[in-house]
């Protein structure tokens, strides 16, 4: 049987971090609705060894520290009830700043001067993999059609990520100890969470550590053993699968869909054929701090930009849009996914100055194609999201 994995068997989950750059362990309610695949890289860097030895090859090579991880996920936004966070509010949070829940009314996203931080738990192939201080740098939004579910695009930054590989059981592990004999040790990183898939000793049921798993807290490259912070609730038997701890997976909430959609130019409907939103939101991560730990250890907010595109036909009433208002016009720019009546999410960006659109074709007819950029009125509140 083959064991090459699968694009499409990918799990992630987000929750919001107490300490920046401390894991949290996620629950089954902090299931991310994954669209595209999961990218999250945090590649070692060398620097040859400059020395001469009467020899023209390279005699070594030195690890440098590790720079800042890169994170990237697609995913839905399932809309709940009124006042009830959508599934992904853990990414917005960090994004914006700041989320106010008003039980039953809304869940508004407003920005802030600090991002706060969160973990990411995901498998992908044989592997899982555990993100810490992770803050959202980016969000785009795009929609070219009326087809199927609105695609949310998030990017970001990270500390610290931890790898666990797929093994087995080398020799009989002794439950109420805290000592895994494996195959092969190297799989495994210190800091990573594992369970015992499917232990004859509990009755075929995984051996998780109650749904916490057991946290590695060393690890044994000669004799191939992992300790465990736990002991074993059960025996774990040769050849039994050690892989990495994940909640079980959930879901729930409506997803957003783009035939919902509804742009507001200033109070008035501005029928797109095309819209993108882009909110950028950068961080600078500190990586030439000289500490005991290799991994970067905090991060600092940087600029905000928000801005975006969007195109309409040109009909006679939209020949304004061909000269920039000399006198600076101002449009809010709002735009709501989800059903009239129903649960929504509203963007709302206040100021959005007047620019100067460009005629394009499209097929038989004439569009105009319009650019944006968003600008704050009493300061961090260029841009406001709210599902209500």
């Amino acid at each position: 049987m083959s064991d090459i994995a699968k694009k499409i068997e990918q799990l992630v989950f987000v929750t919001p971090e107490v300490t920046v750059g401390t894991f949290v362990m996620p629950n089954s309610a902090d299931c991310l609705p994954l669209t595209g695949a999961i990218s999250a890289t945090q590649t070692p860097s060398y620097t040859d060894s400059p020395e001469m030895n009467s020899t023209r090859g390279l005699q070594a090579r030195f690890q440098d520290g590790l720079v800042a991880g890169e994170l990237s996920l697609t995913c839905l936004m399932n809309i709940n009830a009124a006042g009830t966070p959508p599934r992904g509010a853990v990414l917005l949070t960090s994004l914006m700043g700041t989320e106010t829940v008003n039980a039953g009314v809304d869940v508004q996203y407003l920005q802030a001067a600090k991002k706060p931080s969160f973990s990411v738990a995901y498998r992908k192939g044989h592997a899982t993999y555990y993100v810490s201080g992770a803050v959202t740098t980016e969000l785009k939004l795009t929609m070219a059609d009326k087809k199927g579910a609105a695609d949310f695009n998030f990017t970001g930054k990270f500390l610290k990520q931890i790898t666990v590989g797929d093994d087995s059981v080398a020799t009989l592990s002794s439950a109420a100890q805290a000592v895994v004999s494996v195959t092969d040790a190297s799989r495994f990183m210190v800091g990573g969470y594992v369970q015992n898939k499917a232990c004859a000793a509990a009755s075929g049921l995984a051996d998780s550590n109650t749904d916490l798993g057991y946290k590695i807290i060393t690890v044994d490259l000669i004799n191939n053993e992992l300790t465990l912070a736990d002991n074993l609730a059960y025996d774990w038997a040769v050849s039994e699968e050690v892989i990495g701890f994940l909640p079980a997976k959930s879901s729930g909430g409506t997803p957003l869909k783009k035939k919902d959609a509804n742009l507001l130019l200033g109070g008035v409907e501005g029928v797109p054929t095309n819209f993108d939103l882009t909110i950028s939101e950068s961080v600078v991560v500190i990586e030439n701090e000289m500490t005991s730990s290799p991994y970067p250890t905090e991060y600092v907010e940087d600029t905000r930009k928000i801005s975006g595109s969007y195109k309409v036909y040109f009909r006679k009433d939209q020949s304004a849009n061909l000269i920039a208002d000399n006198d600076g016009l101002e449009r809010e720019l709002k735009l709501t996914l989800g059903p009239v009546g129903s649960n929504q999410l509203v963007m709302t960006l206040p100021r959005v100055p007047q620019e100067t659109a460009k005629v394009e074709e499209n097929g038989p007819a004439l569009v105009l194609a319009n650019t944006y950029n968003a600008l704050e009125t009493n300061g961090d509140d260029s841009a406001s999201l709210k599902f209500i």
